[in-house]
């Protein structure tokens, strides 16, 4: 009770100071039984750092994440966890035209103040490690070897991008596994935290069994004003999900409950399995909790959107509506169902202004080529931006680039720096109407220390996903790559080991043989042995039961 009455005076003190906080939940089905469920969170008030005069505290805003953006000289930030690959031929544009979607692993890219781009870089430095014990993740590793930096105007800002002391720095993880940990703290951002609100449907068990999942944290300053927008959107196969609630154990359908799909050479013994038509999802089956009451400083606007075609029911709980529907969480958990005789049948998905397809060329551990196709549904011209940065051991070559390069209108690279700093590629790409067109350039493999070599060095090197936003405002990314490197035999040191080990074994063993034992003649010896005792007490048995 007393939490909730914090919650509450903490509402009042914000809506005073102009304080706001809003939260929304988007539930979408996809084709072939997929939901996509997007949850996003805005909070915003005045920067208690700008404030001049006036007594102002954090209240929707987290004091944590205010601290240690202004500890780092920190304008605007961005962070993205995600994990799985959005199928965007089948589902069309990302939740919020992908603004808030990464790539695989963890992205963070910044506005950071400085003196010059070395004093940014040590911002960036002290950034990176602060948020990497506050996320429980490995944002410590995103050092000089990974980071870039891009020009101001290269991505788009929602501040003012006159001050000239702003630098903007963008690296990733690809290879960063995203867990629970890293939902945990990002929940502990919430007013509500998970205790109301739409938030209470957030759980890892469903939130990471997806196929696609992305979290994101943004932090914008406008004018005087902090806003923060937490945003986690996910991809849900609903027959995948209730078959594990059924039976967590993998075992196969029974024969009379298999869909099969009709086709010319079917026959009793042989079945395509389809995909069910009929569809009855409830949301407490789905995420294992019904929808908590709304948070306190959530607002009065609608709180769930259903976007769903009219063969859709939706029911909320006693009434029951067609087709897409909103409503507003009250005092009371509120349970929701979507139901189809069709499920197969949704919204038409809007398409993307452009499918970015990047893949390896060439074979063998000295060279290497990389290919990027851009293909363009639509029938009127598009104009993009494609960011690529690369680790500084694939060593690129740009007077290699060929294919289609009438489409390229400008060129802006960075070679890397062994060791010290990858290369960056930034084009300004026009892609013609219905066109598809490809770029494709070399590049060497580099061979590293044997200590930089992480211990699944077999397993390849993860590539970053390359960036490609429109002018319209669609951002996309390519998916990552595995380059495989020459890899040293790290058995041969332990061979060597063991290889001298035993020779000198065999050789000082002889040796302190030699100098320990005591060398006579053969009659010698063998007179002592009868006159040992051991082999006197021996003859006298045998004599003994020889005379008996």
């Amino acid at each position: 009770m007393l939490a909730w009455l914090l919650v509450l005076a903490s509402g009042i003190l914000a809506s005073t100071n102009g304080e706001s906080y809003h939260e929304d939940l988007v539930l979408r089905p996809l084709p072939k039984n997929k939901l996509l469920s997007s949850f996003r969170f805005v909070a915003e008030q005045r920067d208690p750092q700008l404030a001049s005069g006036e007594l102002t505290e954090y209240t929707t805003f987290p004091r944590s994440l205010g601290q240690i953006m202004s500890r780092a000289s920190t304008h605007e930030l961005h962070l993205r966890f995600s994990q799985g690959w959005w199928d965007a031929e089948s589902w069309g544009v990302p939740p919020a035209n992908g603004t808030y979607a990464g790539g695989v692993g963890v992205e963070m890219w910044a506005w950071v103040a400085g003196e010059d781009l070395a004093d940014a870089q040590a911002n960036w430095h002290r950034l990176a490690h602060s948020l990497s014990g506050f996320f429980c993740a490995s944002l410590n590793f995103l050092d000089q070897t990974v980071t870039t930096h891009l020009e101001s105007d290269a991505l788009p800002r929602s501040g003012d991008s006159s001050d000239e002391n702003l630098y903007l720095l963008r690296g990733a993880l690809p290879a960063e596994p995203v867990c629970t940990e890293n939902l945990t703290p990002f929940i502990k951002l919430l007013p509500c935290k998970s205790r109301a609100g739409i938030a209470s449907l957030l759980d890892g068990h469903q939130l990471f069994d997806s196929q696609w999942q992305t979290m994101s944290v943004d932090v914008d300053h406008i004018g005087d004003r902090l806003r923060l927008t937490q945003v986690v959107s996910n991809v849900i196969d609903v027959p995948h999900m209730q078959r594990r609630r059924r039976d967590p154990l993998p075992r196969p359908e029974p024969y009379a409950d298999l869909i099969c799909k009709e086709r010319e050479w079917s026959a009793d013994y042989i079945c395509l399995p389809d995909d069910p038509r009929s569809a009855n999802w409830v949301i407490s089956e789905i995420f294992d909790k019904e929808l908590a009451p709304a948070c306190p400083l959530a607002g009065d606007g609608p709180h769930v959107f259903v976007e769903a075609s009219d063969n859709w029911t939706v029911k909320v709980g006693g009434n029951v509506t067609s087709g897409s529907v909103s409503f507003s969480l009250g005092s009371e958990p509120v349970d929701l169902v979507l139901s189809s005789e069709d499920g197969l049948v949704v919204l038409e998905n809007k398409v993307p202004d452009v499918f970015v397809d990047r893949s390896f060329t060439g074979y063998g551990q000295q060279s290497g080529g990389l290919r990027t196709v851009f293909t363009n549904p639509h029938d009127v011209e598009v104009s993009l931006v494609y960011i690529e940065n690369l680790p500084w051991y694939m060593r690129l070559y740009l007077h290699t680039m060929s294919g289609d390069l009438d489409i390229v209108e400008d060129i802006s690279y960075t070679s890397a720096e062994d060791r010290t700093r990858p290369s960056k590629v930034q084009l300004h790409i026009r892609l013609p109407p219905l066109s598809q067109s490809s770029i494709e350039y070399k590049f060497d493999k580099s061979l590293l220390y044997i200590e930089e070599y992480p211990p699944d060095a077999n397993h390849g090197f993860e590539v970053p996903p390359a960036l490609a936003l429109t002018s319209t405002g669609y951002s996309t990314r390519t998916t990552s790559l595995l380059l495989s490197l020459a890899v040293p035999d790290f058995s041969m040191p332990y061979n060597v080991i063991i290889l001298t080990c035993t020779t000198m074994a065999m050789f000082l063993g002889s040796f302190v043989n030699l100098i320990v034992k005591k060398v006579v003649p053969e009659p010698l010896g063998e007179k002592i042995l009868v006159e040992s005792s051991l082999k006197r007490r021996i003859q006298a048995f045998k004599t003994k039961l020889i005379g008996n």
